[in-house]
């Protein structure tokens, strides 16, 4: 910065060019999806939109992942429709994350944590994760509560940032079979990229690939 009575004039900003070298850059391309109708992310690997209500009449999306609906992700829910609930309740779910911010009650957009047992005294999945909870919660305290609802056959908890849990799902398309050499001789499926089916195979153990950005 140069003093008022300097007698010169400050550049202001300016533009300049751009470097030439080459740099790989994120991006996000939109896509959209309709109610339950089910898509594919990566080969193999199921996702279902589920309407459900975030407040009123406000629909927000809930998800069905896997082929058999192995996990339930509603994450922010006030009232589950008809339609939805039949969906949910043909689910061999293993894992269900589910709203419950107040322990009071519900609020008029988030279950409260007596709306979301009964969702899972519902559907019964194998696990059932609580997120979203307020302040009113005390998480190893009540965490002991949700314990004794193993007594009812039922697995209960609050979930935490981090968490992270291991499932087997099935796939939606086979999976190649190591010759006698330990290598695979890769069949993709129309418009699947090799990066994507080489995630799909690392993601189920079966091998991990070196995968190079720049040849994918």
């Amino acid at each position: 910065m140069l003093p008022a009575d300097s007698g010169e004039i400050a550049e202001g900003p300016t533009l300049r060019r751009r470097s030439s070298a080459s740099r790989i850059v994120g991006g996000l391309v939109p896509n959209c999806v309709e109610e339950f109708e089910t898509f594919q992310p990566l080969p193999g690997f199921e996702v279902q939109p589920l309407p459900v209500l975030h407040g009123g009449t406000y629909v927000c999306m809930g998800f069905r992942f896997g082929m058999h609906g192995e996990v339930l992700y509603l994450s922010d829910v006030s009232k589950v429709p008809d339609k939805t609930m039949a969906v949910l309740k043909a689910s061999r779910a293993e894992v269900l994350v589910v709203d419950a911010l107040l322990k009071s009650g519900p609020s008029y957009s988030h279950f409260g944590l007596a709306q979301a047992l009964e969702l899972v005294r519902a559907l019964r999945p194998k696990r059932a994760l609580l997120v979203g909870m307020s302040c009113q919660f005390d998480h190893e305290r009540d965490n002991a509560e949700l314990r004794k609802l193993r007594m009812e056959g039922l697995e209960v908890e609050l979930a935490f940032d981090g968490l992270q849990f291991d499932l087997q799902m099935e796939a939606a398309l086979p999976i190649p079979e190591a010759e006698e050499d330990g290598s695979y001789e890769l069949q993709l499926p129309a418009q699947t990229s090799r990066t994507a089916w080489l995630r799909q195979l690392a993601t189920q153990k079966r091998f991990m690939p070196s995968i190079c950005q720049c040849c994918s």
